[in-house]
């Protein structure tokens, strides 16, 4: 007979699998044994195992970042899931899906001394999407597999932990697993729909760190955006950098002294805007309304409070920008030119040249990042360019 932990285990991946779950990657210890053995009634998933925690959960970060899918990542209990830490606030950050699974112990043994046993439900507070800790039952164990995997894969990915909790006994025997697991009901995602706010004619569309895929699915409404009069600019994170008409503009918009060169409305998409100087702009500017889109969590805006956080999916609201006409800024257009001589700069600008179309570039620091937007025009537009 199997025991409570494996009717657990089975139905929680039942459900992620019906979902869509392909992808596992196990650090296997005792307390998530369920799991482990569960996964032997899932022909369909693909599992990759690897003891050190902090390395599987890099190896489920770059699956999640190639297959654009959530990876469910699996731990046992105790301090093992704090080596996870790194990867799921890079996966954050990066909006990518991410199930973080965390095997526990029952509540009644904390603070008993009990051996790995701590307080794990707020082990990656700050960096999630949101979290799940099912109650015993089984019908729970299946609705918080799929609510969780609907609010990893989006609209805006990111990571999800679910902290598991097993009661002993916790092994058995794979012969005694079900053939036919039926989850409770398909799976559905949530809709986005909120009215599109009015605009004034002189919008500034600035893009911030995008993942690729999104990029190239908003690039041809952004494109007629464009030919309409939408003023654009991308950083060099947002994989549309090169649909900007002046490399320089950030500097040429911070110095703007004429308010006619001014935009009446600002509106963010993506993540983060690498140059810092954009939150002193806004705070010296408070006449100019500042919108945001996918923003991170709940409407907690990076700029300042008087931002509007928009809850419609990127291409819904990059498409209906298409639709209409804009008032564009006189802008100079163009690249800057590159300093002559051999400096850093130049250096760095042979490097980039050397790129080839479909190549990966990652830069690591605030300098290669200064350097690599700043000589933009100079990347192939295919590049793929990932900045922590």
């Amino acid at each position: 007979m199997l025991p409570k932990a494996a009717h657990q285990a089975i139905s929680l991946l039942a459900q992620l699998e019906t979902c869509g779950l392909r992808k596992v990657v196990l650090a296997p210890g005792s307390r998530s044994a369920p799991l482990a053995l569960g996964l032997a009634s899932f022909p369909g998933l693909q599992v990759w195992t690897n003891p050190d925690e902090r390395a599987a959960a890099f190896m489920a970060l770059g699956l999640a970042r190639a297959g654009g899918e959530p990876v469910l990542l699996l731990c046992s209990s105790g301090s093992a899931g704090l080596n996870m830490s790194p990867a799921v606030a890079e996966a954050y950050h990066q909006n990518l899906p991410l199930l973080v699974a965390t095997a526990d112990r029952p509540k009644r043994l904390l603070n008993t001394a009990e051996g790995q046993t701590m307080l794990q439900s707020y082990f990656f507070e700050g960096f999630l999407k949101d979290r799940f800790e099912p109650e015993e039952h089984i019908e729970d164990w299946r609705s918080v597999g799929q609510e969780a995997w609907q609010i990893a894969r989006g609209p805006i990915p990111g990571p999800v932990h679910l902290n598991l909790r097993f009661d002993e006994p916790l092994y058995f025997e794979a012969s005694e697993i079900p053939k036919t697991l039926k989850p409770a009901s398909e799976p559905g995602y949530p809709a986005r729909e909120k009215a599109l706010p009015n605009f004034p004619p002189k919008l500034l569309v600035l893009a911030g760190q995008l993942p690729r895929s999104l990029a190239q699915a908003i690039r041809p409404m952004l494109e007629q955006g464009i030919s309409q009069g939408l003023n654009f600019w991308g950083d060099i994170s947002s994989h549309l950098w090169d649909l900007s008409p002046f490399g320089a503009y950030p500097e040429w918009l911070w110095n703007q002294k004429n308010p006619s060169q001014m935009p009446e409305a600002i509106l963010v998409i993506g993540g983060t805007l690498l140059p810092r100087r954009w939150d002193a702009f806004m705070q010296s500017n408070p006449k100019v309304r500042w919108f945001q889109a996918l923003h991170f969590g709940p409407s907690s805006p990076r700029f300042h409070p008087n931002t509007q956080c928009l809850d419609l999916a990127l291409p819904e609201l990059m498409n209906q920008l298409s639709l209409k006409d804009w008032k564009t800024i006189d802008m100079p257009k163009g690249m800057p030119p590159l300093p002559e001589g051999w400096h850093d700069l130049s250096a760095a600008a042979l490097f980039l040249q050397s790129l080839k179309e479909g190549d990966a570039l990652h830069l690591g620091n605030s300098m290669s990042i200064r350097y690599a937007s700043f000589l933009r025009h100079i990347l192939p537009k295919s590049v793929e360019v990932w900045c922590n």
